[in-house]
């Protein structure tokens, strides 16, 4: 309504298979919630919970740890495709094509290194 403040989000990830992480800690789901607030942050940004929804992380080191394991690139245009992104490429120049083909491919990355 037109008095929310915020909003939170919340993805539930699959975490089974020899790939799962802390599978001890957070069994066959982890869910990463993310609070969104108009005011100034009041806590952590990210909450890993287990599958019980019992929070068992804050820590950016962990959920970043966790996204490398499960192999998920957030930055990676083809796995996570936005709004702004996919305008740029379907309008875009070509440089603005080769950009999102770097990218994708994790070229861009290599570059920087």
């Amino acid at each position: 309504g037109e008095h929310c403040t915020g909003a939170k989000v919340r993805v539930t990830l699959l975490n089974g298979g020899d790939d799962g992480f802390q599978q001890n800690v957070y069994g066959d789901l982890i869910t990463v919630e993310r609070n969104i607030s108009l005011r100034a942050s009041s806590g952590a940004a990210y909450r890993l919970l287990d599958e019980h929804g019992v929070c068992r992380s804050t820590s950016k080191k962990d959920l970043d740890s966790m996204l490398d394991q499960l192999n998920i690139q957030v930055e990676n245009p083809v796995a996570v495709l936005d709004q702004e992104e996919a305008k740029k490429f379907l309008t875009g120049k070509a440089q603005d094509k080769y950009q999102f083909f770097a990218k994708a491919t994790e070229l861009e990355r290599m570059d920087r290194s």
